[in-house]
């Protein structure tokens, strides 16, 4: 293959996942980092948020792991349908 069709290929590419982006807001959250990372946010901030009613520490601590828990599922779910719209894209496009 020449380099000017993977040149083309690329470009596609990088275009397509800009749009993606700009399609699916949400994607741009977590798009570099690992889904334990977008959890963990969410946890320090879910916990940081229910502080100030001074709840028991064992509140506290269940409520950010209900928040992980949450945060890492959303993740992972953008992630999934974001490798799924990818691989659609590269059948349609012969990539």
């Amino acid at each position: 293959m020449s380099n000017k069709k993977k040149e083309t290929k690329r470009k596609k590419l990088e275009e397509w996942e800009k749009q993606y982006r700009l399609d699916h807001p949400v994607y741009n959250l977590n798009h570099s980092y690992p889904s334990f990372a977008f959890g963990a946010v969410s946890a320090f901030l879910g916990a940081i948020m229910i502080a100030p009613f001074q709840m028991s520490q064992t509140i506290v601590t269940r409520y950010a792991f209900f928040c992980f828990v949450i945060g890492y599922a959303i993740d992972w779910y953008c992630k999934k349908e974001w490798s799924k719209a990818y691989d659609k894209y590269k059948k349609l496009e012969d990539l």
